[in-house]
């Protein structure tokens, strides 16, 4: 139950790297404004909902041990979405 605060801690740090692009892919594949607009606010619910328990973890396991946990989960995710060939 622990890893999925983690790897949600992990997918909000590789979404805020390319948030500027989603819209343009959503977009791109045929989605429109309301669509696009829903996406970008569950994504900001989803880390207001994370924070706390991501600061438990913090408390109990220190910054470090999560930090390295989550590149790890992140580059793990990275991988299997380039190895990816449909997307449902």
């Amino acid at each position: 139950m622990a890893f999925f605060p983690i790897a949600a801690a992990a997918s909000l740090a590789s979404l805020r790297g390319v948030g500027c692009t989603v819209p343009l892919d959503a977009h791109v594949l045929g989605a429109g404004r309301f669509q696009v607009g829903a996406v970008c606010a569950f994504a900001t619910l989803a880390a207001a909902l994370r924070s706390r328990p991501a600061g438990v973890l913090i408390d109990r396991f220190g910054t470090r041990t999560l930090l390295i946990l989550s590149v790890i989960v992140a580059a793990g995710s990275q991988l299997a979405m380039a190895e990816a060939t449909t997307v449902a």
